[in-house]
């Protein structure tokens, strides 16, 4: 089974290159073999030691690497330098001539993103949603719901801006598995990883799901790291929210071979 490996910084951590996998070594552990084959994603939060040899081997393995700050906003990507499939991105490139076909697309996203925001609501205020649907609602709208059932959950304990690190990385994966160009975006066009920001925006709705929904908080992982929690928290939710990127990657293609 692949694995979602999240480095967060530890005194004393080190990982390093080791032929085809990668060793992790951890004070008061056993060290530790991770086979690059098994790695589907890499997270890393803070100051991690690794090698180059071990970011060598996660970019030749075609695993886009996410960077988080200590506070766990994205700071960078590394992507590898095997090309983007010409067809697919030839095909996105096609949207720079075609406005037409650019505000499908910007519409697309927003209705994803609006839909994902009601999904949420619906699910953890059902009255609201119901004013909502019959009245409408705007985006100021829906910050100050969130903001108020954060207060009331504590929500600020559980980082959101790691999870959203984590669904940039997730929806990363996603756009290297299918050779896309992942920074050719249209709501965030000419930017570094436009594409993967585009995405991520219309799901950061069940980021917000994640933060503000209550979790048990063990005192093991707090032990452990600040980030063990909202990782594990992220892990239980992940397949759900690959089958989400997965069916909006299908979507996507459709909208640019229409155009």
């Amino acid at each position: 089974m692949e694995k979602t490996l999240y480095f967060c910084e530890r005194q004393g951590m080190r990982v390093t290159r080791d032929g085809p996998s990668l060793w992790i070594e951890q004070p008061g552990r056993a060290g530790c073999r991770v086979p690059g084959r098994l790695i589907r994603q890499a997270v890393i939060v803070g100051n991690v030691a690794l090698d180059a040899g071990s970011l060598l081997l996660l970019a030749e393995r075609g695993i886009p690497v996410m960077f988080l700050r200590r506070d766990g906003t994205p700071a960078a990507a590394l992507w590898g330098v095997s090309g983007v499939h010409r067809q697919r991105s030839g095909r996105q490139r096609a949207l720079t001539g075609d406005p037409s076909g650019q505000d499908r697309v910007l519409a697309w996203l927003h209705a994803w993103r609006r839909g994902r925001q009601l999904a949420l609501v619906r699910r953890l205020d059902p009255e609201t949603a119901a004013q909502w649907k019959q009245r409408g609602y705007r985006n100021s709208d829906y910050a100050r719901w969130l903001a108020a059932r954060a207060e009331a959950t504590a929500a600020p304990s559980r980082p959101p801006a790691f999870f959203r690190g984590a669904l940039a990385e997730l929806i990363a994966v996603e756009i290297a598995a299918r050779d896309w160009d992942p920074h050719f975006g249209v709501e965030h066009k000419g930017e570094p990883l436009g594409l993967v920001k585009d995405f991520t925006d219309a799901l950061e709705p069940d980021v917000h799901g994640l933060w503000i929904e209550p979790h048990h908080e063990s005192e093991t992982a707090r032990a452990e790291s600040p980030w063990a929690e909202p990782a594990a928290v992220f892990e239980r939710v992940r397949p759900r929210i690959a089958a989400l990127i997965r069916l909006m990657m299908d979507q996507y293609a459709d909208l640019l071979w229409e155009s």
